[in-house]
């Protein structure tokens, strides 16, 4: 993620013809990692575990924009994040294999707040990384 965030931030400081402060990094930051809702908008997320003879699995029920137009997907698989992707595959998004992710907490207690890294490849060959 690196790579696509310095240039994000060489292109501003490019515009701007001077250093970025702190605080518009983190701007810049929030506003094309964290609080992005185009293409994709991700309204609603509900899951159920199921269990069956000898594995369990996950069946999820979301709801998404993408491009302006609601969808109500569903898929399996043998968590979280796989029954998500598989339900996302149903959809006119383009393809991708999700090739890392990690998540952990940023504070302490059951209640604490959780971040996740997410490294994509889409099926055009591009290598995309989130937060």
């Amino acid at each position: 993620m690196h790579s696509s965030i310095g240039t994000l931030m060489k292109k501003e400081t490019d515009k701007l013809q001077r250093e970025l402060s702190t605080e518009e990094v983190l701007l810049l930051f929030k506003n094309h990692r964290l609080h992005t809702k185009s293409p994709l908008r991700i309204v609603k997320i509900a899951e159920q575990y199921l269990e069956g003879s000898h594995k369990k699995s996950v069946e999820n029920f979301s709801t998404i924009i993408w491009k302006g137009k609601t969808y109500m997907i569903h898929g399996i698989g043998k968590g979280s994040l796989e029954a998500f992707v598989d339900a996302l595959s149903h959809t006119p998004l383009p393809k991708f294999n999700v090739v890392s992710f990690f998540s952990h907490s940023i504070g302490e207690g059951v209640n604490s707040k959780a971040v996740a890294y997410l490294n994509i490849i889409k099926e055009d060959g591009t290598d995309v990384r989130g937060i």
